[in-house]
């Protein structure tokens, strides 16, 4: 190649030809036989390599399109890559990591330097101001940063997140709201006639009162810090109704892990015992990462199948009969008929098929005519005869069915079937072998689970029937619904929750609808005349071959069977407050009128089932 005029030709270092000649045993692939080899996608070990198995080195500068390609783990920020085996090849899938993930790969880095010798209080704000600094908070749609707020405040770092309103928005509502000019123009007056020195004062008042509460809350919180934990985790949440959100159940006490984690790995509480209390705070927190979700489930799954089908069977909270006007159970059917037939000559009822619904039209027909667009009783014309829906006059489009006669199925609710023993037992007499006694309300503590009888274990075989069993064996439908369920015992849990404001509502009550004998206590609550009928320890409410004891509600353990996959939500110690049912067997009564047999008495154990449940609390709950 010539040079430029005026200088000479230098041949640089790499120009070529001649092209020098290749080194011995190596052989120079022809651009026509060149076979392009990039990345593997799935590396054999866990280091991004080529083709041939060569390790690649990352660049030297870096680009914004640089993107992990393979299987390998990622080196890129903000990236989770996860190996999926397709037949034999991998597929690599790519998600965003959790927010949590992200601080944990930082976290051991976040080291703050605190000067002991200064007031735990001070130590503890600047701990909590630097744990919120230089961190990535979600979005404000998360709901993350404001549930960390909750805790701030719960634990007096910061005031209330509520901001005031605008002078604006308050005359506005002052203009939207004409029956209380007097007041607010009252309140202008006031507020006009006090001095400047006067509203600082007053500001100043509110300002220490509000610092002083800060104050209380941290030196309370770092006195105990598990307790303080404890609480905010269990009482403070449902107080509050945090625990109505599902996501709530999670994010919450990982926060908490995140901080608590933080003041113990930079010492913020140097001292022994604090550090003990925030160990056990730590352990706390890792127990409601499990349970609390678990309070959920248990919310939904409870009560299960099994004891949905007795508390049909049984029906113990059946509501009273509408149509009755005396208390008395045994009132005369013809007085019943009198009264519908009463009403229905006044105009107050009418009769839909074959259920009497009240007539609202004689208050809803100001003018008299009895003529509305909305018929009395019906969607169709005030002229129709019949009073049923889609019955008036055939120009009403409401009683078309779109051209056709066949009703449209599509728009019919299904109400699923109550569900039955029969999956449990096939066709089973339970019901007449087995009644109610003890009714009780209560909020209990799971002992111990027991699964069902392993396959091969011993079973009870039906004895010959006697004449006290005549509607078929107790025990063996027992023995037989203990290889099917699991069982879980329970105990009264008392003081789970403060009774300041309502004593009665949180210790164990005896429904009136109770059948047996209870032991009278302290802290237990008789419903209506239940105190009268069963609050008292008779011997011969019970026949002596039962082997049945006045029931005590504080001490008393009982039993209930649950499907098993119920008990892999339950975790010992964990509550669950409902409406408990005595199953009784036909016998154990005196009343039942069954001969009492010359035999030895048997246990005096019965189980019981779960009508409804209303309440479901982590084992470290504390009121």
């Amino acid at each position: 190649m010539p040079g430029l005029p005026g200088k000479p030709v230098v041949d640089h270092k790499f120009t070529f030809p001649p092209f020098p000649e290749a080194p011995e045993g190596v052989i120079i692939v022809s651009f026509k036989n060149f076979e392009e080899r990039g990345i593997s996608k799935a590396p054999v070990s866990e280091q991004e390599v080529d083709a041939l198995g060569i390790p690649t080195i990352a660049l030297v500068k870096v680009h914004d399109t640089d993107k992990c390609k393979t299987d390998a783990p990622p080196r890129i920020k903000g990236k989770h890559v996860t190996a999926q085996v397709v037949g034999d090849q991998q597929a690599s899938t790519t998600r965003k990591k959790e927010w949590w993930e992200e601080w944990e790969e930082v976290e051991h880095t976040r080291k703050v330097w605190i000067d002991s010798k200064q007031a735990r209080s001070d130590c503890f704000r600047m701990a909590i101001d630097d744990f919120n600094k230089n961190r990535k908070w979600p979005a404000a749609q998360t709901n993350i940063r404001a549930q960390w707020d909750q805790f701030q405040i719960y634990v007096g770092s910061i005031s209330s997140t509520q901001g005031e309103k605008t002078k604006k928005k308050e005359e506005e509502e002052v203009d939207d709201d004409d029956d209380f000019d007097d007041e607010h123009s009252l309140g202008d007056v006031a507020q006009s006639t006090s001095t400047p020195i006067q509203e600082q004062n007053a500001w100043e008042s509110s300002s220490t009162y509000a610092s002083d509460e800060k104050e209380d809350k941290v030196i309370m919180f770092l006195n105990d810090p598990a307790r303080g934990v404890q609480v905010y985790l269990s009482s403070y949440m449902r107080k509050q109704g945090l625990h109505y959100a599902d996501r709530n159940l999670f994010i919450i006490p990982k926060l908490l892990q995140f901080f608590i984690n933080y003041l113990i790995r930079n010492q913020v509480l140097p001292g022994k015992s604090e550090s003990a209390a925030l160990t056990k705070a730590l352990n706390i927190v890792d127990i409601a990462l499990v349970e609390l979700p678990l309070t959920s489930m248990l919310a939904r799954k409870l009560p299960d199948d099994f004891n949905g089908a007795l508390k049909e069977v049984f029906k113990v909270k059946k509501e009273a009969d509408l149509w009755s006007t005396s208390p008395s159970a045994g009132e005369d059917d013809t007085n019943k008929t009198q009264l519908l037939d009463e009403l229905v000559q006044e105009g107050k009822l009418e009769i839909f098929g074959d259920q009497p619904v009240a007539n609202g039209a004689s208050s809803a027909d100001t003018n008299g005519t009895g003529e509305s667009g909305w018929a009395s009783g019906g969607w169709g014309d005030s002229d129709s005869n019949s009073n049923t829906w889609g019955s008036g006059d055939t120009t009403n489009p409401w009683n078309t069915n779109n051209g056709s006669s066949t009703p449209d199925l599509s728009l019919e609710w299904h109400i699923p079937d109550p569900p039955t023993l029969f999956p449990f037992l096939g066709p089973t007499t339970l019901p007449m072998t087995h009644q109610t006694g003890i009714v009780e309300w209560s909020v209990k503590k799971v002992m111990k689970v027991t699964p069902p009888v392993a396959p091969g274990g011993p079973i009870r075989k039906s004895k010959a029937l006697s004449e006290g069993d005549i509607y078929g064996d107790a025990e063996a439908i027992e023995s037989e619904l203990v290889r099917k369920l699991a069982r879980v015992e329970l105990v009264s849990w008392l003081g789970w929750e403060d009774d300041t404001m309502d004593p009665e509502g949180v210790v164990p009550r005896i429904i009136e609808r109770s059948t047996g004998a209870v032991v009278i206590q302290d802290k237990v609550v008789f419903e209506g005349d239940a105190k009268a009928r069963v609050g008292v320890d008779a011997t011969s409410v019970y026949n002596p071959s039962s082997g049945l004891a006045a029931y005590q509600p504080v001490s008393d353990t009982i039993t209930i069977l649950v499907e098993p996959h119920v008990v892999e939500h339950l975790r010992i110690g964990m509550g669950l407050g409902g409406t408990w049912v005595q199953l009784l067997r036909r016998g154990d009564l005196v009343e039942d009128g069954v001969p009492v047999l010359k035999k030895k008495a048997k246990s005096g154990d019965r189980f019981w089932y779960m009508d409804d449940m209303m309440v479901t609390l982590t084992s470290y709950h504390i009121a």
